[in-house]
């Protein structure tokens, strides 16, 4: 398995989670590709420096995953999920401008009560 950037501590209301984070351009590239494990990370944080229109693929993924959109604030912006076995969700397209993509788990969002408008702090 390969290693994971390094991780941050990241707060969603009053509860704290460690995500490695994808800020180069090769990190961002390969996101979670060929990881099998995510060790002791919740999931990762994409932060692509300022709004972009964020378009993430399955490839190379073992394993489902959940997506949220986040924005320059940190405010959720929309979810949705990338499956490496379904067509119908090898790729994901972010449908307005985001700074972060956060993924994680399966299932993460819901477990945790994080929804659209929560915020996060880095």
């Amino acid at each position: 398995m390969r290693k994971l950037p390094e991780g941050r501590t990241v707060r969603f209301g009053q509860t704290e989670f460690n995500f490695a984070v994808a800020e180069t351009g090769v990190e961002l590239m390969r996101g979670l590709s060929e990881v099998t494990s995510l060790e002791s990370y919740e999931g990762m944080l994409f932060d692509f420096g300022g709004p972009f229109g964020i378009h993430l693929w399955a490839k190379g993924l073992h394993f489902p995953i959940d997506v949220a959109f986040l924005d320059e604030d940190g405010v959720v912006l929309e979810f949705g999920s990338l499956d490496p076995d379904m067509e119908s969700s090898f790729t994901l397209k972010a449908s307005v401008l985001s700074r972060y993509a956060l993924e994680v788990p399966v299932g993460f969002f819901e477990a945790n009560n994080i929804r659209i408008g929560d915020k996060f702090e880095l």
